[in-house]
């Protein structure tokens, strides 16, 4: 299509990446997303500033946990995708807003603010539309969100519940909380304003391109019933779980690995984390345990309550790469089978990073979503401390140890 260019660069500094994004642009973005390592040269802030004053356009990302392309999983690097595009056909605005006392006001407000500042063609999705049946029409709406958080706030829930109540659920929406290389000391999302700690930055994306996401995990249930628990104690957050079972939660996690020691079961973590069925859609969610604590108390990185039913995950290397084989599947029926993909985004939980060091399967993951989307489209994505996303078949949930695709065609939808 005339003027549409997704533009793809990476390297080890921000000089590079603008150089290479620069070298391919023919004009202004519409949107321009950055994924960056906290180990780099330049400073987070630098990072927007450079992008913001010789680029231009729109700007949203984040910090990492580990960066993914077309060539590969990298560390301390940054990567980037700039999407030339005429408004009638995309355009974006980027908010960001603090993380406050009221964490899903935050998610309300800055969804609110997003979409009453942005641009849209709205006639061309009239025209697209008038002759589709309504649940065709609904289907293909032309909003798609993405959503960058702090990774350190462990407010992702109730941020999302905000953004949720905006849409009502009915904007497709993808994204991560930023990582820190873990540090775990200070994690970063940017908008066109900038750099910015403990906050939520949400870009908007109005779109006639064909456009999907896809969530999957690469993990089954035990088959031993005496592996199933219930969560009977919480500690002073959700995202403590003290008993299983009225046992202290270490205890039974060891016992369900087989494991006599707190550092064995420490190592488990990437491998066997626990699942959950989600009472109304009856789908399998993954809690991550993140730490054991000295009372026997186990912390995970999402909310645990008391009343969840929970067992033993585990996965095979093939499992694994299967997840985000479709994934990217699913999130090309999403998109209706786009005649020619323009770019990938990959939201790749960090415990998922290990588990491919683990099985060493990096190299072939990358490689499987080439035999889809073609050896030339761009792969832009990183390694995250959560994984944000709906389907129609999932709300807009925080996950654990999942991947979330997006795929946007350069075909009309």
């Amino acid at each position: 299509m005339k003027n549409l260019k997704f533009v793809f660069a990476e390297g080890n500094d921000i000089d590079t990446v603008v150089d290479g994004l620069k070298s391919k642009l023919d004009k202004e973005p519409a949107l321009t997303i950055v994924f960056a390592s906290t180990n780099i040269p330049d400073s987070q802030e630098e990072i927007v500033k450079k992008i913001s004053s010789e680029i231009g356009g729109e700007i949203w990302g984040n910090s990492t946990a580990g960066e993914i392309s077309g060539t590969g999983f990298h560390k301390n690097s940054i990567v980037a995708l700039s999407i030339q595009a005429p408004k009638a056909i995309l355009s974006a605005n980027t908010e960001y807003e603090p993380i406050g006392d009221d964490p899903i006001k935050t998610g309300s407000e800055v969804v609110d603010r997003v979409f009453r500042k942005m641009e849209a063609q709205m006639e061309l999705y009239f025209v697209r539309s008038q002759n589709t049946d309504p649940l065709t029409a609904l289907r293909s709406l032309p909003y798609n969100i993405l959503i960058a958080m702090d990774g350190l706030s462990g407010k992702e829930e109730e941020v999302l519940t905000g953004v949720a109540s905006t849409t009502l659920n009915k904007i497709q929406a993808a994204g991560g909380s930023a990582g820190d290389d873990l540090k775990f000391k200070a994690t970063y999302v940017y908008s066109k304003h900038g750099a910015f700690t403990k906050a939520v930055s949400v870009a908007g994306i109005y779109t006639t391109l064909k456009i999907g996401v896809g969530i999957k995990i690469g993990f089954k249930p035990s088959d031993d019933p005496s592996k199933y628990g219930v969560v009977t104690e919480n500690g002073n957050t959700p995202r403590i779980v003290r008993r299983i079972n009225n046992r202290p939660a270490v205890d039974v996690y060891m016992e369900w690995l087989g494991v006599t020691s707190i550092d064995d079961a420490n190592a488990k973590f990437a491998e066997h984390p626990f699942g959950t069925i989600e009472p109304s859609s009856k789908i399998w969610k993954v809690r991550s345990p993140a730490m054991i604590l000295s009372d026997g108390s186990m912390l995970f990185y999402s909310d645990v309550p008391v009343g969840t039913g929970l067992t033993l995950f585990s996965s095979t290397p093939d499992m694994h790469v299967n997840a985000m084989v479709e994934a990217v599947k699913e999130a090309i029926r999403r998109a209706n089978y786009p005649e020619k993909i323009g770019a990938v985004l990959l939201f790749d939980c960090i415990l998922r990073d290990i588990l491919s060091d683990i099985y060493g399967t990096k190299e072939r993951e990358i490689a499987e979503i080439k035999k889809i989307v073609g050896e030339d489209t761009p792969i832009i994505g990183f390694s995250t401390y959560g994984e944000t996303g709906n389907t129609d078949m999932i709300p807009l949930w925080h996950h654990n140890q999942t991947i979330t695709a997006m795929v946007i065609g350069e075909d009309l939808a």
